[in-house]
């Protein structure tokens, strides 16, 4: 059965068709003698989670399993084409658009092993999760006031992640109310 893969970890890009077998042997050479050499980031090979998972077929919409929350993972569908999204929106609907925000920094982090994530990314992931397109930047602001994000960079530049303790804490938080409404 062949299984078309794509994986882009920061400036690098990897493509493979064929057989699982075949992709992961193409995997593990691109990732020892491509990836290592090319990325300078903290997500090096052997710290990224995204190297421990067997390619898995998620064409039905699942989310291929992490090492991460298992709420967040069920909290979130992971389509063939790699967009990420929320299984279904929280509870109060587009009310609740800031806390959809954390929840989605929850997953990039937990279900894709992405701690940075740009406000396109964001703003594409809340517009596939059936959420209104608005601007997200002034909401991340007051996000990072409240101790929820780090904005880091500049202009177009800017990536956001949640703090390590309260945001985190507050995505879990938010996952658990998601799953219990499936």
């Amino acid at each position: 059965m062949t299984k078309p893969m794509k994986l882009k970890f920061t400036l690098t890009d990897f493509e493979a068709d064929g057989d699982i077998s075949e992709v992961n042997e193409a995997r593990e050479w691109w990732l020892k003698n491509v990836f290592q050499r090319g990325n300078s980031t903290n997500n090096t090979p052997s710290t990224s989670p995204l190297i421990t998972k067997d390619v898995q077929d998620v064409s039905d919409g699942g989310v291929a399993p992490a090492s991460g929350d298992p709420t967040l993972q069920r909290a979130f569908k992971k389509t063939n084409d790699g967009k990420l999204r929320l299984a279904t929106k929280l509870p109060g609907g587009d009310e609740r658009f800031r806390d959809a925000l954390v929840l989605i920094l929850g997953g990039f982090s937990e279900v894709l092993g992405q701690e940075e994530v740009t406000g396109g990314q964001l703003r594409d992931t809340a517009i596939y999760s059936a959420y209104p397109d608005k601007r997200i930047d002034k909401l991340l602001e007051d996000l990072g006031a409240n101790g929820l994000v780090v904005v880091s960079g500049v202009h177009k530049g800017k990536r956001y992640s949640l703090t390590s303790t309260i945001g985190k804490a507050k995505a879990k938080e938010l996952a658990k109310e998601l799953v219990s409404v499936l």
